[in-house]
This record gives C-alpha cells, structure tokens and sequence, in this order.
C-alpha cells in the first residue's frame, strides 16, 4: 500500500513539473511570436 501511495504522489509532482515546464514554454513562445508579430508591423 505505502508503494502505491508513494507511486501515485511521484506521478503528481512529475504531472504537476510538466505542467510547469509546459507554461513556461508555451509563454516563451507566445512572447516571441508577438515580439516578432510587431516587429513585422
């Protein structure tokens, strides 16, 4: 039982550290794309 639980919490700190990368990657790009959208206009 203590595996299983300590299986399911390792799942939802490595879910919860892709989430977050995810964010930030996602606010990179939308950042660059408007730095360059207006660097176009």
């Amino acid at each position: 039982m203590q595996l299983f639980v300590g299986l399911l919490f390792f799942k939802i700190v490595v879910l919860i550290c892709w989430g977050f990368i995810m964010v930030i990657v996602s606010f990179i790009f939308i950042n660059q794309f408007v730095v360059w959208f207006l660097r176009v206009d």
